[in-house]
């Protein structure tokens, strides 16, 4: 394995790690800072929407310089961007820290993506090379945990640090200066933001099997309706049932490695049968656990709406399977396209709404999330018998 092979391995964990461990204090920052925890929706629906809009430039610019010139500019600009939300001591400067950390975070994004298809073969290793960041996760939240004070504003200056001499290694070993980019034909405009995925909403229209593809679409967006709603929200709960930030960082490290080890768990049950019981699962599962922590009056109870959460990976791949086996793979791909269409003003709506209902109440946002959750597992159940029925052999004329 090279240097540069190595190098990527460790980008994708120390970004994993990154990304994670940011949102998973940002509550206890707002607590330290006296901000309104309400406000910590409106932070990731901004950087979401930031995060969506930068892609086609940072696609233009990884084109233009290169993805070695890509990768070192986005981590150290992470790093920095960072450092700013260490400094901060208002709302509006962690806000605008957020943004230009998910600014930096496409243009890496994009970057590490297209150095990962050149220096790696196959779709299976960009697969488990996706795995690494998982891995960067939980081990990041339980190196913290050791480390960790009882102020959030250290967190951030020590994984700016962190990010900023990843830079430097990673310019060091990739060398992006020393480099000739051999650069692509350009061509940036915003509206193929929209275009592409409305050419590929146009073309399910003309697919078999289109009355599944309407529940495949629906149960997505319940499904992230449900949990991104509240995701950026679980730590902040914590603190309203008293758990400071070590404890919430080894929480999340064991949630990250029983999610790691489940998901692998998940692919040994490789029946159609399995595949089935999984598809009306997930949904019922995360039901489950919005359930738990809407009433999570003591930390135990919150502690087990986590367990619940940590299975619902081991659902995954018999989810994923159960509907895509029902389409082509040309059809499958074109509809995970589509779905991009659908989920990602669902990603920027849900953490908003969710600040909403925090404001009203912490436990009416829990309480809300069961809601489309129940509304997935109806549709999953009512999928599966109408799937019977139309599967089923009629019966013979005498």
């Amino acid at each position: 394995m090279s240097r540069e092979q190595i190098s990527i391995i460790g980008l994708y964990a120390v970004s994993g790690a990154f990304i994670s461990i940011i949102w998973v204090a940002l509550p206890f920052l707002f607590f330290d800072l006296n901000i309104s925890l309400y406000l910590l929706g409106v932070i990731m629906g901004i950087s979401i929407l930031v995060g969506y809009l930068a892609r086609i430039p940072s696609k233009f610019y990884v084109d233009m310089a290169g993805p070695d010139n890509a990768i070192v500019i986005g981590i150290m600009a992470m790093g920095i961007s960072t450092s700013l939300v260490f400094l901060a001591k208002s709302f509006n400067i962690v806000l605008y820290s957020f943004i230009l950390i998910f600014i930096f975070n496409s243009l890496f994004s994009v970057a590490i993506k297209e150095k990962t298809a050149a220096k790696f073969d196959g779709q299976d290793s960009l697969s488990k090379l996706s795995n690494i960041s998982l891995v960067g996760s939980f081990a990041g939240f339980f190196i913290f945990s050791v480390f960790t004070t009882k102020e959030a504003p250290y967190i951030y200056g020590i994984i700016s640090l962190i990010m900023i001499f990843s830079a430097v290694a990673s310019m060091m070993i990739l060398s992006p200066f020393k480099k000739t980019v051999v650069r692509k034909q350009l061509h940036f405009d915003i509206k193929d933001l929209v275009r592409k995925p409305l050419e590929v909403v146009e073309s399910l229209s003309r697919m078999k099997n289109r009355e599944f593809l309407i529940v495949v679409i629906v149960v997505e967006i319940l499904i992230i309706l449900s949990m991104s709603s509240v995701n950026v929200f679980i730590p902040a709960l914590a603190i309203k049932d008293g758990l400071t930030l070590r404890p919430v960082f080894i929480l999340f490290g064991i949630l990250g490695t029983a999610s790691f080890f489940l998901k692998y768990v998940g692919r040994m049950f490789g029946s159609g049968s399995f595949f089935k019981m999984f598809y009306v699962l997930r949904p019922g599962i995360i039901m489950v656990a919005m359930v738990f922590f809407s009433i999570a009056i003591s930390s135990y109870l919150f502690v087990v709406g986590f367990a619940f959460m940590a299975l619902v990976t081991l659902t995954e791949r018999g989810f994923n399977s159960y509907q895509w086996n029902k389409f082509s793979l040309t059809d499958a791909d074109k509809i995970r396209a589509a779905m991009a269409f659908f989920s990602v003003p669902m990603l920027i709506i849900a953490p908003l709404l969710g600040s909403l209902l925090w404001f009203a109440s912490p436990r009416l946002l829990f309480g809300f999330a069961i809601l489309p959750a129940i509304f997935a597992l109806m549709i999953t159940m009512f999928a599966q018998g109408y799937r019977s029925t139309v599967d089923s052999p009629k019966p013979m004329n005498q």
